[in-house]
């Protein structure tokens, strides 16, 4: 999930680069500070369900106390999820740096950042490569939608499309069973490209689907606040009332957080 996600954002910003003019002088407000607004409002409730509770739900052990100043940027965790929100904090800010260099493609200026970003996190955390192990799909999300048109011609021939359908099939497998934990990221970008040719003949949507989307930043922020709360209360020793209840309040929260966040942005960023 977070491979196509990261694919999906660079392409997206490079298509919106194509068709907005304005789309670079506003990044940096409307992508970049955005994202860590919302990403600080969602882990504000986590914060003050820490500062009661200073008890780390999974472990037992109470939060280092660092933790409650580096939490606000991803870095560090009081609980909620957040390697996932640094790395595209990340990606989003080397993103703009890349939009003030004029000349060349942004595929092209965005891989010795985003190499050097995986060097980083893979000198920090390198007993966890989901960290860094995603994070070239990005990149490769930017290159395609420079090569798309061309794809997208090459793909209408039927022979052409199932021959790469079991082509890249194959070597996803394949690399999958001999590399194991892909530390560099080549099996989750040839995931990528597996996914987008089957999308390409293969439509998934209905009105669930749709829904989780629109709110999934939400169910990622909040999916273990409810859970930590009904810990707190014993709750999580029956599984039966557990799960349900941790699933119904987030899909809650989240519908909130979601409503919240969207008049947010149409107040301070004057986005619809």
């Amino acid at each position: 999930m977070v491979a196509m996600f990261f694919f999906y954002s660079g392409y997206g910003i490079c298509e919106s680069l194509k068709h907005r003019s304005d789309y670079a002088g506003t990044f940096f407000s409307r992508r970049f500070l955005k994202t860590l607004l919302f990403f600080e409002l969602a882990v504000l409730p986590m914060f003050i369900t820490a500062l009661f509770f200073p008890v780390n739900y999974f472990t037992g052990e109470p939060f280092p106390f660092k933790n409650y100043f580096l939490c606000w940027t991803g870095w560090v965790s009081i609980g909620n999820n957040n390697w996932f929100m640094f790395a595209i904090l990340a990606l989003y800010l080397l993103s703009f740096l890349c939009m003030q260099i004029q000349e060349g493609w942004m595929w092209a200026k965005m891989l010795i950042p985003t190499a050097m970003l995986w060097l980083l996190l893979y000198k920090t955390h390198p007993q966890q490569p989901f960290w860094y192990d995603t994070l070239a799909t990005f990149p490769l999300g930017m290159l395609f939608s420079q090569i798309k048109p061309s794809m997208d011609s090459w793909m209408r021939n039927k022979g052409i499309w199932w021959a790469s359908i079991i082509s890249i099939t194959i070597a996803y497998l394949g690399l999958h069973h001999l590399i194991g934990v892909d530390k560099w990221g080549i099996v989750n970008c040839i995931f990528c490209m597996l996914i987008i040719l089957l999308s390409m003949k293969i439509q998934i949507g209905n009105p669930i689907l749709n829904w989780l989307g629109a709110n999934a930043f939400a169910i990622y922020m909040l999916q273990r606040l409810p859970m930590n709360i009904m810990s707190l209360a014993g709750l999580n020793q029956n599984l039966l009332l557990f799960i349900p209840g941790s699933l119904i309040l987030t899909l809650l929260l989240a519908e909130g957080f979601t409503r919240m966040t969207g008049v947010i942005d149409h107040k301070l960023f004057n986005r619809g």
